[in-house]
């Protein structure tokens, strides 16, 4: 009988690595994503908008329109400038009306501008609004 021997070659010389870049590269495009996708500050901020003082605070539904006027009363929807007639098509457009419509007026806006950004609104089908304040607690005393 003859015996059948196999031998093992063991090689010491050869390093196990772990590829990490792939990994990295995921990782890397995550934060790409969130930094790119995250809203940074409040969007009143982003116009320059100082928003009026109030003594309460309520929490207004997370599905809003929100409608900007800066102190040159220039109106902004979606972050972008437009006119009380492009504000009515583009209101107008959208399909569900159930909506609130958050006002984001700078303190110096005169009432009138505000009135008619609101009158649009009802205009094209919109009836629920929210004021964007800042909230001072010793407003009232």
């Amino acid at each position: 009988m003859k015996t059948d021997v196999r031998r093992i070659r063991i090689l010491e010389d050869e390093d196990f690595t772990f590829n990490m870049t792939p990994m990295i590269d995921v990782v890397l495009q995550l934060i790409i994503f969130f930094m790119l996708s995250a809203s940074f500050g409040a969007p009143s901020a982003q116009f320059g908008i100082q928003l009026p003082p109030s003594a309460s605070v309520e929490e207004v539904p997370t599905r809003e329109i929100i409608i900007a006027l800066d102190e040159d009363q220039r109106i902004f929807i979606d972050r972008e400038e437009v006119t009380l007639n492009q504000l009515y098509a583009r209101l107008r457009g959208m399909p569900s009306k159930t909506r609130t419509i958050s006002v984001q007026a700078d303190r110096r806006v005169p009432y009138g501008m505000v009135m008619k950004v609101i009158s649009v609104s009802r205009k094209s089908g919109f009836f629920d609004f929210a004021f964007d304040v800042i909230y001072e607690e010793n407003l009232v005393q």
